[in-house]
């Protein structure tokens, strides 16, 4: 007998811009109503660009005054499903809905798009801590998106209330493309600030290209303006190619393109990026920096993994793997096959019944 429909609200960040947490909303607000549960949703986003104020104030940030008239959502609502910042700011700006949503005892779930959060509480001051683990030990359940991720919630839930649920890659898995043997073919593609990795990797290749390695290089995301160094570096590298901000299949063809994958971020609580998952159902081989959100679902396997992050590590992981053809070759079979445990699907499986239940 098929399960009664459900009236599900979602609060948190949608596009635009693109990123991981904001496609992530969407995605489980499209799986929602493919079952046919009935979603709304209020849209925490509050700067459609793209700069460094996550945790800081500005004055653009008072438009949250006007999300909250979106509060009567709330009372229509059976299961109220946040996905909350990891700064002071990033959690409190949630407590009026879950203040609400508790009188009216409503199921409350928090899904962590990251592994920052516990770090941060730590430095708060003491009524920081004590506003922040209200809201946090308000909810009945959180989702984390690895086991290592657990700790964020340790400190305010029970761990029988506390589930993984790993993320999910949307691209359409293709056949295994041969390396050419004349060129290899090297994608970055994630926002462009410094803590995704974006010099370190600039650096890298433009030492590759130097020592006379034939590659093809491309790089993909939103360039914030408060970094002009790095368009400054991109425009010396004449052999680089610029896509800028990319979706859909025009994404989809870059990483179908590639045969090396690099996102080396300066993040130690990088949660689980979506553009590692892209990268297994693409049949790339993949360096990336060794933090948990990434160990947790990366092996020897995969590619290879750094920390920390230099530029001459990354150059020589790199040359390894254009010196390496053949084990980059399989290595990119392995994981497509690894992207199997990531598909949407088995998102949806895991998921829904957890915010329907």
């Amino acid at each position: 007998m098929p399960k009664k429909s459900r009236k599900i609200l979602i609060i948190g960040p949608f596009p635009q811009p693109i990123t991981g947490l904001n496609v992530a909303n969407l995605t489980v607000k499209e799986l929602l109503e493919k079952n046919n549960h009935k979603v709304s949703t209020i849209d925490m986003e509050i700067n459609r660009g793209l700069d460094n104020s996550i945790g800081k104030w500005k004055w653009y940030k008072l438009k949250i005054f006007l999300i909250y008239l979106e509060s009567y959502k709330i009372f229509k609502a059976q299961v109220i499903y946040c996905t909350i910042g990891q700064s002071f700011l990033g959690i409190l700006k949630y407590a009026p809905f879950l203040l609400i949503s508790t009188i009216l005892n409503k199921k409350k779930i928090v899904h962590l798009h990251g592994n920052a959060l516990i770090d941060n509480y730590q430095k708060f001051s003491p009524i920081k801590k004590l506003l922040a683990s209200w809201c946090l030990r308000s909810f009945d359940i959180a989702i984390v998106l690895s086991d290592s991720l657990k700790r964020n919630f340790s400190p305010f839930l029970n761990e029988t209330k506390i589930k993984v649920i790993n993320n999910f890659v949307r691209l359409d898995k293709h056949s295994i493309k041969l390396i050419d043997s004349s060129v290899t073919k090297i994608l970055f593609l994630s926002n462009l600030l410094p803590a995704k990795g974006i010099i370190p990797f600039l650096n890298a290749v433009e030492i590759l290209n130097n020592k006379g390695y034939k590659i093809e290089v491309t790089v993909a995301g939103s360039l914030s303006q408060d970094h002009p160094e790095i368009k400054d570096m991109m425009k010396r590298l004449t052999f680089l190619n610029y896509e800028g901000k990319v979706n859909g299949v025009k994404k989809a063809n870059l990483f179908k393109k590639a045969d090396i994958f690099c996102l080396p971020t300066l993040n130690q609580q990088e949660g689980q990026p979506l553009a590692i998952l892209e990268a297994f159902a693409s049949g790339c081989y993949i360096i990336a920096s060794d933090v948990p959100g990434i160990a947790d679902i990366f092996s020897q396997n995969n590619g290879a993994l750094l920390w920390p992050v230099t530029s001459n590590k990354l150059f020589q992981l790199m040359e390894y793997a254009v010196l390496n053809k053949d084990i980059v070759e399989e290595t990119k079979r392995y994981n497509l096959k690894v992207a199997e445990n990531f598909s949407i699907l088995k998102f949806e499986e895991k998921i829904i019944p957890l915010l329907i239940s």
